[in-house]
C-alpha cells in the first residue's frame, strides 16, 4: 500500500487549515495512538520530488528521542517508520539517504530506540520477504549503524555480517562470474552468456512452490515475452542445488526461449551470492553489470513495462 499521496494532500491541508479551532477537550491519546504531525511544506516547493525531499527531510522534527515513553514505544515506532519509508521511496537518492542518516544520529539520544529503528531498518528494507526490499535504503542504515559506537559488539558483528552481504554484486559492478551447465547439456559461464541486451538472472529452486508461481508469470508476461522474442532481454534460470535428476526433470517445464541451468551450488559456499529467499532476481545489462539486484517480482515487473530494459529504445 502506497501512503505517500496521502502524506503529501495532508501537508497541503495543514498548511490551508492551520488556523481551524479544535476540539478544546480532545480524549487523551495513548502513546501507541500518537501520531507523527506532518511538516507543513512550504508552498514554494510545488514538485512533488521536492515535496518528498522536503518531508523527508523534516519527518521526524516533532519527535522528542528524549521522551523515551514514546520512542520506545515500538507500536509507534513501527507506524511511523513504514511512513517514512514510503516518503523515502518518492525522495530523490541523495534526500533520502541524509534524511536516513539524520535520524540515526537523532535516535544516539536513546540506545535503545536507536537499535528499535535499526531493527525496522532490517524488517522492512532487507529481510527477502518485505514488499519494500531496497538494499541501497538498507545500507544507510547499516553504514550509521557501524559508523556510531551505540550498538554493542555483538550487534555490531550482524550488522558487518549484513554489510558483507550488501557489498556482493552491487549495482553498478559486474556480477560475480560462475559456470552452469544448461539442459541441452552446454557447459558455460555467466560471462561468456551472450546477450544482445539485458539479462535476467533467475536463481530457483524446483522444490519451491513460490519459485514455480513466479516463474510462471514471468513465462506468461506478453511484454516479457515479446522482449525475450526481440532479444532485448535474455533469461538466466539457474538451479544452485547441484541435484541434476531433480533439476533436469523439473527443467522441462521452464520456457524454450529461456537459457535453463544447473550450478553444483559453490557461488552460496563461496559467498559469491547470498541466496537468502528463493526465486533471486537480478537484472545485469549486456556487460553482466548489475542494474538491479535481488529484486521482486513486481519491481522487475514495472521496470520492463515502464521500458527499463537497454533495448527499449530500440526501434
Amino acid at each position: 500500500m502506497r501512503f505517500l499521496p496521502v502524506i503529501l494532500c495532508a501537508a497541503v491541508l495543514f498548511a490551508a487549515c492551520g488556523g481551524r479551532t479544535q476540539n478544546p477537550r480532545p480524549k487523551p491519546l495513548t502513546v501507541s495512538e500518537r501520531r507523527i504531525h506532518l511538516p507543513q511544506v512550504p508552498d514554494s516547493l510545488r514538485l512533488p520530488g521536492e515535496r518528498a525531499d522536503f518531508i523527508a527531510a523534516h519527518y521526524w522534527d516533532g519527535v522528542d528521542f528524549r521522551d523515551t515513553l514514546l520512542v520506545r514505544d515500538s507500536e509507534f515506532m513501527e507506524r511511523s517508520f513504514v511512513n517514512f519509508a514510503e516518503v523515502l521511496s518518492y525522495a530523490g537518492p541523495s534526500a533520502a539517504e541524509s534524511a536516513s542518516r539524520a535520524l540515526m544520529n537523532r535516535a544516539e539520544r536513546d540506545r535503545e530506540s536507536y537499535m528499535i529503528l535499526a531493527g525496522l531498518a532490517e524488517k522492512y528494507f532487507f529481510e527477502p520477504d518485505s514488499p519494500m526490499l531496497n538494499e541501497d535504503f538498507y545500507r544507510w542504515f547499516v553504514d550509521a549503524v557501524l559508523e556510531s559506537a551505540v550498538a554493542d559488539s555483538l550487534e555490531r558483528l550482524r550488522y558487518e555480517y549484513h554489510d558483507d552481504i550488501l557489498r556482493r554484486n552491487m549495482k553498478g559492478t559486474e556480477a560475480a562470474d560462475f559456470v552452469y551447465k544448461t539442459r541441452e547439456g552446454i557447459c558455460s559461464s555467466l560471462r561468456g552468456t551472450e546477450t544482445e541486451g539485458d539479462l535476467l538472472l533467475i536463481f530457483y529452486d524446483p522444490e519451491c512452490g513460490h519459485c514455480d508461481g513466479i516463474l510462471r508469470v514471468l513465462a506468461e508476461d506478453s511484454m516479457l515475452c515479446r522482449a525475450v522474442a526481440t532479444g532485448d532481454l535474455s533469461v538466466l534460470a539457474v538451479y544452485a542445488g547441484g541435484n541434476e535428476e531433480l533439476w533436469r526433470v523439473s527443467s522441462r517445464g521452464l520456457p524454450d526461449g529461456w537459457t535453463v541451468a544447473v550450478e553444483s551450488g559453490d557461488i552460496e559456499r563461496d559467498g559469491r551470492y547470498s541466496l537468502r529467499a528463493m526465486p533471486t532476481l537480478y537484472l545485469l545489462d549486456a556487460d553482466k553489470r548489475v542494474k538491479l539486484k535481488d529484486i521482486s517480482l513486481q519491481v522487475f515487473v514495472e521496470y520492463v513495462h515502464g521500458g527499463g530494459l537497454s533495448g527499449g529504445d530500440k526501434k
